[in-house]
């Protein structure tokens, strides 16, 4: 339930009409902290670019660091969609955990503040383990 009502809520912000466009621009780089997600229970630091399609939707490149015990990297690729703050996410990320892979399934809301607050919500598929998942991110972006 709560799956639907985040994507209904990003549907509709997809197709807000950007308030503001002339003196606001979508930053592209980022960086975040995100506690579980891919990263599972012990959080991830996280890097993305967007690489803008059109003024409304880009693809996200993700690449991020995960630990426990030891370091393990992870990689996501997104799909964005909206205006310069209010975004729906979605796309298919991988973890290198040390007792296997893990393989993702994203959908969320995307967040862009004027002044680089970034906050991101999603709940997660975790397909080779079967499971529901969700990461909370918080980080800046520039």
């Amino acid at each position: 339930m709560f799956s639907l009502m985040l994507m209904a809520v990003s549907i509709h912000a997809a197709g807000a009409a950007p308030k503001d466009t002339a003196s606001y621009e979508l930053r592209k780089n980022a960086i975040y902290y995100e506690i579980f997600g891919n990263g599972l229970g012990s959080g991830s630091l996280n890097y993305d670019r967007i690489i803008p399609f059109n003024p409304r939707t880009g693809l996200v490149l993700r690449a991020g660091i995960s630990w426990f015990e030891n370091f393990f990297p992870l990689g996501e690729v997104n799909i964005l969609s909206g205006n310069q703050r209010h975004n729906f996410e979605g796309g298919v990320g991988y973890t290198a955990f040390p007792e296997g892979s893990g393989v993702f399934l994203r959908t969320g809301y995307r967040f862009h503040g004027k002044r680089g607050m970034l906050i991101r919500a999603a709940p997660m598929y975790l397909i080779n383990r079967k499971f529901f998942w969700y990461g909370l991110s918080l980080g800046y972006s520039f």
